[in-house]
């Protein structure tokens, strides 16, 4: 049986929404996050992260995941303990989701856990969506130098 089709998200100016990294979908947007979010711990359940997080002054103390308060359309069939979440135009893996809860980056422990790793998703915002529009209707200038094509940014000075 094939899956029933997705229904896109619509880009919405007004919040922030949250688009997948390879192939910019719209996944989730600033409402499907944990209400309230959770409080960053003072602790660590795991030395392991302890240890690793102690060389890079405080970055323990920093969310590097969001947590959704619930499974969305796209993600499918969520009924498993737990499993992994996937675009779902591109297919990539953006995230997990563990029924019995996961640990933040934080040291808290997010109890169901529909993560979504930092990294694996870009942030869209008013500011940024005007930028990226702005920079698209500006047509790049190129100089070309002896067959070669050298972006603005790369044009060496000349030395007087």
């Amino acid at each position: 049986a094939e899956p029933a089709p997705v229904a896109k998200r619509a880009r919405d100016p007004s919040k922030i929404q949250y688009a997948c990294r390879m192939c910019r979908t719209i996944l989730f947007d600033e409402d499907d996050l944990e209400d309230p979010p959770h409080s960053k711990a003072s602790h660590s359940f795991s030395r392991r992260k302890h240890d690793k997080s102690a060389g890079r002054s405080g970055s323990a103390s920093q969310c590097e995941s969001k947590f959704l308060s619930g499974a969305l359309d796209w993600m499918g069939d969520t009924s498993a303990f737990e499993g992994k979440l996937h675009c779902p135009k591109c297919d990539f893996k953006v995230g997990l989701w563990k029924w019995a809860g996961s640990q933040c980056s934080c040291g808290t422990w997010v109890t169901p856990a529909i993560q979504i790793p930092n990294g694996k998703v870009d942030e869209l915002n008013a500011a940024k969506t005007a930028q990226v529009a702005a920079s698209s209707t500006t047509p790049i200038v190129s100089t070309i130098t002896a067959g070669l094509v050298v972006q603005p940014t790369m044009i060496p000075r000349s030395i007087d």
